[in-house]
């Protein structure tokens, strides 16, 4: 009885074993859990070292300790060092077919009779471990709106195997109408650089979007679609523009303008489109006025104009507003102006340099003409046309002369004035001299005007015709023989454009953004010459511009 307690004593003393639990790599597993096997087996832990010391009963002898460890294939040990094994790792992520993530895709995996489901997370992301060695798994992909996909992949312990899905989207089409057309819809709340401009064909995924307009000159629109696999959807409708009521005051007659169009001649009260607008008046007694206002959708705006008078005989006033003017206009700009009775002069950038264009002609039909006055050559004399004569641009001539063609000099005359003819210019030229030519025009006070170089001043150019308006440069046969054809030109949408009724003597010019006309204006009130060159942004500016300076100025001569 003795011997026999004695026994079970001893099998009841634990027998002490110990050892480390690591991975592949040789890394600590930390928290992995050694079970003995027997009777009554304590359960042991590795540290952060893998490190673990566990007890087993003596008896029965020689049975070993399971190991376990989250993620990992599971083992036996008797003691000493342990290596753990992972288990494979899959992981990816799931893209549609121009490479944007598919969010909460389904995935189905199946191996050696097993299968595992899991989902993908709102960025297409995936990761699993799988409890099985080495295999080839299979996989299949699904996502609402896109075709399935499936792959395999192998497996191997302590490895991680990747998978690439890639899920077509499944498409419709939805045709975008908007009367008026031309408006960059909203597609699911953001534009597409596949509809910019209404009508237009977009390629969507399948299933509900909105489509919106957010414009402010349209009322809010909205309207929803579903589109199915491979089917097309219209979605048409006729915006309404939205509107408030602007009424606008104005000190008397005279052209109203809204962003650059007519609306009268006065006040001015009626519905308009809202957001930013430009209020624009002209009249015969005051400067150009602009005005910016905003119309509110629905509401009432109330704008009163008040543009600065043009005061007869205030040199300083008029000078003062023709520079602001000239600013606000924007551009280069060379003005003269001289009242021919009494010689005074009002000028802005009249001394600048600048582009003569067919004013430069004026020089050449006053040499001309002073040459004709000599006795040499005759009005009558012929000109014979040369190949190197022509040029294109203005005039009749280029289309209905040729080389070897006889001209009169006469003729030639009335068309280098009347039709601002470039052939007749070129060929007078010729036989002129441009140098000679110059010469004269520097003799009488214009150095600064060149033929070949095409450039003059507002002011030289203003005082050639000052001079010939006096009589002081031509006999009075050639005197009145060039402001005949001065008068006549068939160019008359600048000085002459406000002044109906007034006789005017002048020359236009234009090139490009350059936009230019000298002349007299025979005014009851007593002649003046204004001279303005231009270089602006666009060609109807600088004609605007000409205009409302020839008017201003015979407003202010009137007195």
């Amino acid at each position: 009885m003795a011997a026999s307690s004695l026994l079970t004593a001893w099998l009841a003393v634990p027998v002490p074993f110990s050892g480390r639990v690591l991975d592949a790599q040789g890394k600590p597993i930390v928290g992995a859990s050694i079970t003995p096997q027997g009777p009554a087996a304590d359960v042991a832990r590795s540290d952060s070292g893998g490190a673990y010391r566990a007890g087993s009963h003596a008896w029965p002898v020689g049975l070993p300790a399971q190991v376990r460890a989250d993620g990992f294939q599971p083992a036996e040990t008797r003691g000493g060092e342990l290596v753990l094994h992972r288990w494979p790792w899959l992981a990816g992520v799931v893209v549609d077919e121009i490479g944007v993530p598919v969010p909460d895709a389904d995935l189905t995996i199946t191996a050696q009779g097993r299968r595992w489901q899991v989902s993908a997370d709102s960025e297409g992301r995936f990761a699993l471990f799988l409890a099985i060695g080495e295999a080839s798994v299979h996989t299949t992909v699904t996502a609402l709106g896109h075709e399935a996909w499936s792959g395999s992949a192998a497996l191997q312990l302590d490895r991680e195997a990747t998978l690439a899905p890639k899920l077509a989207r499944q498409l419709g089409t939805l045709t975008i109408i908007t009367d008026p057309a031309g408006v960059n819809p909203l597609i699911d709340t953001r534009h597409l650089d596949s509809c910019q401009a209404t009508p237009c064909q977009v390629s969507l995924p399948v299933g509900n979007h909105t489509v919106s307009v957010d414009d402010p000159v349209f009322v809010p629109w909205l309207a929803s679609a579903r589109l199915a696999k491979d089917g097309t959807v219209k979605v048409a409708t006729t915006l309404v523009r939205r509107l408030g009521r602007l009424k606008v005051n104005v000190p008397g007659t005279g052209e109203l303008a809204l962003d650059g169009s007519q609306i009268g001649t006065g006040a001015f009260n009626a519905d308009v489109v809202t957001g930013q607008h430009t209020l624009t008046y002209r009249s015969a007694a005051t400067w150009p006025y602009r005005a910016a206002v905003e119309v509110q959708w629905q509401q009432a705006t109330e704008v009163t104009l008040a543009p600065h008078p043009v005061t007869p005989g205030d040199p300083a006033g008029f000078l003062a507003e023709l520079q602001a003017f000239l600013s606000a206009t924007g551009g280069s700009f060379g003005v003269y102006l001289e009242q021919l009775s009494s010689g005074r002069t009002l000028a802005v950038g009249q001394d600048t340099s600048m582009e003569a264009a067919s004013v430069i002609k004026i020089p050449v039909a006053l040499y001309l003409l002073n040459q004709v006055d000599a006795g040499q050559p005759k009005l009558s004399d012929k000109v014979k046309l040369e190949a190197r004569d022509f040029m294109g641009g203005t005039g009749i001539l280029y289309g209905s002369a040729k080389a070897g063609d006889e001209i009169s000099y006469q003729d030639l005359l009335a068309d280098l004035i009347r039709q601002s003819d470039n052939t007749a210019w070129q060929a007078l030229q010729r036989v002129l001299d441009p140098a000679k030519i110059d010469s004269f025009a520097a003799a009488q006070g214009a150095p600064d005007c060149h033929q070949l170089s095409d450039q003059c001043t507002a002011r030289q150019a203003g005082q050639l015709l000052s001079k010939l308006g006096r009589g002081g440069l031509l006999s009075g046969d050639s005197t009145n023989r060039l402001i005949q054809l001065l008068e006549t030109t068939v160019f008359n949408d600048r000085i002459n454009y406000y002044l109906s009724g007034v006789s005017i003597a002048h020359k236009i010019g234009i090139d490009g953004n350059v936009i230019n006309d000298c002349g007299i204006v025979y005014s009851s009130a007593g002649a003046f010459t204004i001279c303005v060159f231009t270089r602006t942004a666009d060609q109807p500016t600088g004609i605007q511009a000409i205009r409302d300076i020839a008017r201003a100025a015979y407003r202010y001569y009137s007195r």
